[in-house]
């Protein structure tokens, strides 16, 4: 249970030594991530009280869609989480290009629902290598799965931390014909290359988890400037029918993944401070960079979202990081290695030879994440940095 003081009221005023409202934390510990709330977000969300629409697709829901499509230069569809976003973002795109089933390239150095999304959607993944440096797949690893598996049909582009892929990743699945799906997650706005990222993919998504740079606790975004793909999601993601009388009248399968009219409005003051919020990553980034701390990220282009670093060994950074009162991320455990995800990697010799994936299990043992938020004082940084400093 929230304590009342713990809660300011939209009619009362900000504390003026706050910018941003948050939760009460531990003095002492630093959190691998802190999520920003913005100061008018309870303004909106007693909007949507005081108008008694609480089922998704409102006027907050649109009102919100619309922002996020000026943010990203095209069309933005809400639903109820990241992985749904996946899903729908595959569902429509292969629907698009005509495909309904085949295998579907994912970058084996990542989360699992990466992969799970490719298998709810019909299809099935197969992994490719990342770069040792920027952590997302590269042309050369997407070109020699593509060239051992002869189903593939689509690839998914992961921007893992916030960081964007090489445009020659783009380039090889155009060439080959086969549609293309962007994870953003960790990084809504990030411009590969410089280019906004709808003029390059077919369809992307972002997460909004309490975690993730655009945080409203749960949600997820699919983006696109395929009309058709967008007519798809939409059809998919609540009851496709008519409006009026014959609301009932449901012309194809839908599932139900909308997304809540009160989180619309978090989402809403949410992304008017994102902007803001995003120049704050960049500039943590660059200060741990001063400070001697070894990272690849670009800030003119990617949303740095935590700070991937290479340790000497994953799992006693990560103890000497908790026993120094720093949380850190654990490194993902590659996709291929997984018990329940190691049958879609056994679909030749050249893909299950031990050297097909060499980076992605070596991250395994050499990578964790340290804390990367808005908000995070100089002295937070220069603890990080010793702890970088004892592990590296």
């Amino acid at each position: 249970m929230v304590p009342m003081g713990a809660i300011r009221f939209a009619d009362q005023p900000a504390p003026k030594e706050t910018k941003r409202m948050g939760a009460n934390h531990a003095p002492n510990k630093i959190e691998v991530n802190r999520p920003f709330v913005a100061l008018n977000a309870l303004a909106y969300i007693k909007q949507v009280l005081e108008s008694s629409w609480l089922s998704p697709g409102g006027p907050m829901a649109h009102a919100f869609e619309a922002k996020l499509g000026e943010y990203v230069g095209g069309q933005a569809m809400l639903v109820n989480s990241g992985t749904s976003a996946l899903e729908m973002a595959i569902r429509a795109a292969a629907r698009v290009y005509g495909v309904k089933e085949g295998s579907i390239v994912v970058p084996a150095y990542t989360c699992p629902d990466c992969a799970i999304s490719v298998i709810k959607a019909g299809f099935k993944p197969v992994f490719a290598d990342v770069d040792p440096q920027r952590l997302c797949i590269t042309a050369e690893s997407l070109e020699m799965v593509a060239a051992a598996v002869k189903d593939v049909v689509g690839v998914m582009v992961i921007h893992l931390y916030g960081m964007t892929p090489a445009l020659d990743v783009y380039q090889v699945a155009r060439s080959r014909g086969i549609f293309i799906v962007d994870d953003v997650a960790e990084g809504i706005g990030a411009r590969p290359g410089g280019f906004n990222l709808l003029d390059l993919t077919d369809v992307a998504i972002t997460s909004l988890r309490g975690e993730k740079p655009l945080p409203t606790g749960t949600g997820g975004v699919v983006m696109t400037r395929h009309e058709g793909i967008a007519g798809m999601v939409q059809s998919m993601v609540g009851l496709n029918s008519p409006k009026g009388f014959n609301r009932y009248y449901t012309f194809d399968m839908a599932y139900s993944y909308e997304y809540p009219e009160l989180l619309a409005a978090l989402g809403l003051a949410q992304l008017e401070m994102y902007p803001a919020m995003v120049q704050e990553r960049r500039a943590l980034a660059q200060q741990y960079r001063e400070a001697g701390v070894t990272h690849y990220f670009d800030t003119s282009t990617d949303i740095p979202w935590k700070l991937p670093v290479r340790v000497m060994d994953s799992r006693k950074a990560w103890e000497t990081a908790r026993l120094a009162g720093v949380e850190v991320s654990p490194p993902h455990w590659p996709l291929h290695q997984l018990p329940f995800l190691r049958k879609y990697h056994q679909i030749s010799p050249t893909v299950t030879s031990k050297y097909m994936l060499p980076v992605s299990e070596s991250l395994r043992a050499k990578m964790v994440a340290f804390p990367l938020w808005p908000g995070m004082t100089p002295e937070q940084v220069g603890r990080v940095v010793s702890v970088v400093n004892a592990v590296t």
